[in-house]
């Protein structure tokens, strides 16, 4: 009785034992997600690309896991990790026409998303990542849709088309349908992308532009490229694309079972993800210091952004602003020579040290610079008469409004 005790329990120890050093299929998902909330979508994102522990223990192909996730926003701009907001977007158009601007956690250039704009993340194990084969998995079931163009596949892992009978004439006849980017981690990897189906193209013109035309920056510039719509319903082409990647799934592996679709309600996101692990992501997306405060330095010409909106551009003094990462200002600087040991010089260098470690908020500076005149005022009687620097402070208000 004792000896067979034993030999049970040592077979439930070899079975644990097994079990933990057996890989276990996980199930592939393509998740549907159904809010049209930019931030909520890219929240879900993140909280799955943190989840490594589904990834990590899937040393080969066979083995590994993979979900898709799919979503359309409400009209808004998204803009790569490493770029400069005001570079890239019309801030103040995007806040009149109440569109959000979100930063994503992947490189690439900006992008604008409305409901005509299908969005794409293949994530899986960093070591099985192919995304020449994610961008192929889409190029196929988008080519059986058209019938009077070619699609093409990029060397940026993009996607472009052509009219059918210029299939090796010049690249200049061919359009862009989608642009993608990744994001890499040590266990895990998502590469992501845009489709536009039928999305509002003058709307993506007409936000898509600098919001400064001085701005000197070093961050990535996205690269421009001329685009088009597939001009298919987006709901037609989603579940075309639904239905190949699961065929998708079998050809990469026979013995792979057909993925389990999830379609995620808003708000029901935290049924899928670790609910503190979404507000948290949430918290950061949205945050200001996030989407504009992560832009890398940059400078401007007060003048030239200023004079527009304020008329006399001679009264003003060709100064320029120069904002560290962060979105702080380091310093004003002025750029004619001829004032290096005139009192505008030295009036500049104060008000310089007055806005240092502000951040570039709408009106940000307002309180500062009405401090920093009264004192001038209280230190220089005929303050009043010196038009150049009083022109010079309305001119920095009037560029706080416009961050």
């Amino acid at each position: 009785m004792h000896r067979s005790r034993s030999l049970g329990q040592h077979a439930l120890l070899t079975y644990k034992f097994l079990m933990f050093r057996i890989p276990v299929r996980l199930c592939n998902r393509i998740f549907v997600l159904k809010s049209g909330n930019i931030y909520r979508n890219l929240a879900f994102e993140a909280c799955l690309f943190a989840d490594s522990s589904r990834f990590e223990c899937h040393s080969t192909d066979k083995n590994s896991p993979t979900d898709i996730l799919l979503w359309q926003s409400v009209p808004c701009v998204v803009i790569g990790r490493f770029q400069n907001a005001w570079n890239e977007v019309r801030t103040d158009l995007l806040k009149k026409r109440g569109w959000l601007l979100a930063r994503r956690e992947s490189g690439g250039g900006a992008v604008f998303h409305d409901p005509g704009n299908l969005n794409i993340s293949f994530m899986q194990s960093r070591h099985v990542l192919d995304r020449r084969k994610c961008m192929q998995a889409l190029q196929c079931p988008l080519q059986s849709l058209l019938t009077d163009r070619i699609v093409h596949l990029g060397d940026r892992y993009d996607l472009w088309v052509s009219p059918i009978h210029a299939y090796n004439a010049d690249h200049s006849l061919r359009k862009k349908i989608s642009g993608s980017s990744s994001r890499l981690g040590s266990k895990v990897a998502y590469h992501h992308c845009t489709l536009l189906c039928e999305a509002n193209l003058d709307n993506l013109s007409d936000v898509l532009r600098p919001s400064f035309r001085s701005l000197k920056t070093k961050a990535s510039a996205s690269v421009r490229s001329p685009v088009v719509n597939l001009g298919l319903p987006i709901g037609y082409v989603q579940q075309t694309i639904i239905g190949a990647l699961s065929e998708w799934f079998e050809q990469v592996d026979k013995s792979l079972k057909k993925p389990t679709v999830v379609e995620v309600p808003e708000y029901g996101e935290c049924e899928h993800v670790a609910p503190e692990r979404f507000e948290r992501k949430m918290d950061e997306l949205t945050s200001w210091t996030w989407i504009y405060g992560s832009s890398p330095a940059f400078n401007l010409n007060v003048r030239e952004e200023a004079a527009p909106l304020l008329g006399d551009d001679n009264l003003i003094p060709s100064v320029r602003l120069y904002l560290d990462r962060g979105g702080r200002v380091n310093c004003l600087k002025l750029e004619d020579n001829e004032y290096v040991e005139s009192q505008l010089c030295r009036f500049v260098r104060d008000l310089s040290s007055t806005l240092v470690g502000l951040d570039c908020r709408p009106f940000g500076w307002d309180m500062a610079l009405d401090q920093f005149w009264s004192n001038y005022m209280f230190s220089n009687p005929e303050a009043d008469k010196e038009l150049e620097k009083r022109r010079l402070l309305d001119a920095l208000k009037i560029l706080s409004t416009r961050f």
